[in-house]
């Protein structure tokens, strides 16, 4: 996990290979199917740029996932409490009467 407020290593990353593959890739594959159209480049720049906006908006911590992945203390108490949820499934399925109560009237 990075700082509190920095985006984990790996977010940055990606967001800074995502963009440069994309666009290798759909050089590569206009040159190599003869479709040199600049329609196809411009809409490859479009999802380049929402792909690094996207990127960007989580990088800064916008949004749920941008928290959790810049706010440790976000993350730690998400995981304690999945960890926690867990736990209470499987005592239930153990123990299904000590929280359930059945009856036929």
């Amino acid at each position: 996990m990075g700082e509190v407020g920095q985006p984990h290593p790996f977010v940055a990353e990606i967001a800074f290979s995502v963009p440069h593959l994309l666009m290798r890739n759909a050089e590569e594959g206009l040159e190599e199917a003869d479709l040199g159209d600049q329609f196809h480049c411009r809409g490859m720049e479009g999802v380049t740029a929402k792909s690094e906006a996207l990127v960007g908006r989580i990088e800064r911590g916008d949004g749920t996932l941008g928290k959790l992945i810049t706010q440790d203390q976000l993350y730690q108490r998400a995981d304690k409490v999945l960890t926690e949820m867990e736990t209470l499934l499987a005592d239930v399925k153990k123990n299904p009467t000590k929280y359930f109560k059945f009856s036929v009237f």
